[in-house]
């Protein structure tokens, strides 16, 4: 499990939306579907935010740097076009 916060968040979210889609099962607890309300909306916010992937703008660089040294490299190997062949 590489991010159990985002495990954790979406579990507790999917309980509170169960709550909130079928509220006769905890007519009992009144109090409980007034907390769902809250953490269902806290709870996707939180999903959001923990599931955000903060290494895409270095994976994005290290591609170009690769692409562009890749693209010097092949450049250095073949002669341009233009020159006349003997």
């Amino acid at each position: 499990m590489k991010n159990w916060r985002t495990t954790a968040a979406g579990i507790a979210t999917a309980f509170f939306g169960f709550v909130l889609f079928s509220p006769e099962t905890f007519s009992a607890w009144p109090w409980l579907i007034s907390i769902a309300k809250y953490a269902t909306a806290g709870g996707l916010v939180s999903m959001g935010l923990l599931g955000k992937d903060f290494t895409t703008h270095s994976t994005v660089a290290q591609v170009e740097t690769a692409t562009a040294e890749a693209e010097v490299a092949a450049a250095k190997a073949s002669p341009p076009s233009d020159t006349p062949k003997v």
